[in-house]
């Protein structure tokens, strides 16, 4: 079974501004960027729930490849 190799992550920045960053690997550790979050959010909480649901439709619409040309 072939895996993809996903992840969501916030980064806090000054201000308490909380950004969600979608990335993807091929499994040689060298991550990209798949989608970043347009604006921030209050709570590391909050922009983690919206990370996730951004995730969602990336991978429902099966486009999530096509953004970096990872062919699987």
């Amino acid at each position: 079974m072939n895996f993809r190799k996903l992840a969501l992550t916030v980064e806090e920045h000054p201000l308490g501004e909380h950004w969600w960053v979608l990335m993807e690997t091929t499994g040689d550790d060298i991550w990209f960027e798949l989608a970043v979050a347009e604006s921030p959010e209050r709570s590391w909480t909050r922009a983690y729930e919206v990370g996730a649901h951004a995730m969602g439709i990336l991978v429902g619409t099966a486009t999530i490849h096509l953004l970096h040309g990872i062919d699987r």
